[in-house]
């Protein structure tokens, strides 16, 4: 890699790692080397391609079906949160309607009012936790690979010049033939 520093002409040196190692998280790329379909005649790339297009296409039905299921469940899932939220802002609203009317009568102790605060944050916190539980409950699946589409297959040097570079030699030749 080339640092920083020899980009932007500064002075000041700027370095990076140069191998760095695959952290744990990621997954390592690996290449497969080519097989023989890979490098095998032109005609047998292209019944390679054809059989991968063809797997390809089923998995693509497969994947359109399994979005078709993924949706739907996440739709399920987003319903439960709507209730799960509905329920605890209830719960909220409870606490803090309680709250007000021990505030709202007249001669309120200071007593009445550290009881009616205690009694709020003990229901906040308990809508809280009874919140996170519904919530951990949800399942939440995920999605679907979409399959990669395979590429098609690439001619190599000597099937480029197939019909073309016969005819240049031919007409080369025959160039040649009538020089001499």
């Amino acid at each position: 890699m080339v640092s920083a520093a020899l980009i932007m002409g500064s002075t000041s040196s700027a370095s990076a790692d140069v191998s760095p190692s695959p952290s744990p998280s990621t997954p390592a790329i690996v290449i497969a080397p080519p097989t023989s379909a890979a490098t095998g005649t032109l005609a047998q790339r292209q019944a390679a391609y054809q059989a991968a297009l063809i797997k390809y296409q089923a998995d693509l039905v497969k994947y359109q079906a399994a979005m078709v299921i993924f949706k739907a469940s996440a739709q399920v899932n987003q319903d439960k949160r709507k209730v799960i939220n509905a329920t605890f802002n209830a719960a909220l609203k409870k606490a803090k309607a309680d709250f007000a009317l021990v505030l709202a009568t007249p001669n309120v102790t200071v007593d009445q009012k550290t009881a009616a605060t205690t009694a709020r944050n003990a229901a906040t916190a308990a809508a809280t936790a009874v919140r996170k539980a519904a919530l951990d409950l949800i399942v939440q699946a995920t999605p679907p690979i979409k399959p990669m589409k395979p590429l098609r297959p690439t001619r190599g040097e000597n099937e480029k010049e197939g019909k073309e570079g016969k005819e240049k030699s031919e007409k080369s030749e025959s160039k040649e033939k009538k020089k001499s």
